[in-house]
């Protein structure tokens, strides 16, 4: 698809801030769409193209936000490499883990690779029950606080995502997988008893 993010270097500061006030843009990632563009997870992937590049999956609070658990952008976005060898950039605002993301657990969303929405839930009970064991190491600006549950409960709000995050944490082992597990069931309790209406809604990528 053709992005419509216009980028921040195009126009000077002084026009975007009158465009802003205007009501013609508004802000998003890493420069301004217009004000008749959709926010969509397709086009929150765009902003990250040049940092990402194709080599980068967008996972944990960065994959929330494009598949539209969350409206805040992460502060410090967070990535994994595509194949097996560490990546060595450094860029402002962004993490790169060390360990390679599996292929099958990636899709291309506006040509950048994200984590599938039942892996992103399932790396964010990972991260909820880490800062839970490990609360002084793990506690950081992109994997806690109250954005991190809301981005879970969104998620696991469908019950096919929920379903698959539970299937690919019992497939798996890593560290914190029984507490994840534990927390993404009691939210499948929870959803199950909840009323429709009052289910969070969320923007639709494929899983």
């Amino acid at each position: 698809m053709t992005s419509h993010l216009i980028r921040i270097e195009r126009l000077s500061q002084t026009e975007l801030c009158a465009a802003r006030l205007d009501g013609d843009v508004f802000e998003l990632g890493g420069g301004y769409m217009p004000a008749d563009a959709v926010d969509a997870p397709a086009l929150r992937a765009a902003t990250l193209r040049e940092v990402f590049g194709r080599d980068l999956v967008a996972v944990g609070m960065s994959a929330a936000w494009v598949h539209g658990a969350t409206d805040s952008e992460p502060i410090v976005h967070v990535a994994q490499p595509l194949n097996a060898h560490r990546d060595p950039r450094r860029e402002p605002g962004l993490r790169v883990r060390d360990r390679p993301a599996a292929p099958g657990d990636a899709i291309g969303v506006d040509d950048i690779a994200v984590l599938t929405r039942a892996c992103t839930l399932a790396d964010l009970a990972l991260a909820a029950a880490a800062v839970r064991d490990d609360r002084p190491r793990r506690l950081s600006a992109h994997s806690a606080g109250p954005s991190l549950h809301q981005a879970i409960a969104t998620l696991a709000s469908d019950r096919s995502t929920l379903g698959d995050a539970l299937a690919w944490l019992d497939a798996h082992l890593t560290p914190h997988k029984r507490d994840a597990l534990r927390l993404l069931n009691s939210l499948g309790v929870d959803a199950a008893a909840a009323p429709e209406a009052e289910r969070p809604r969320q923007r639709t990528t494929p899983r």
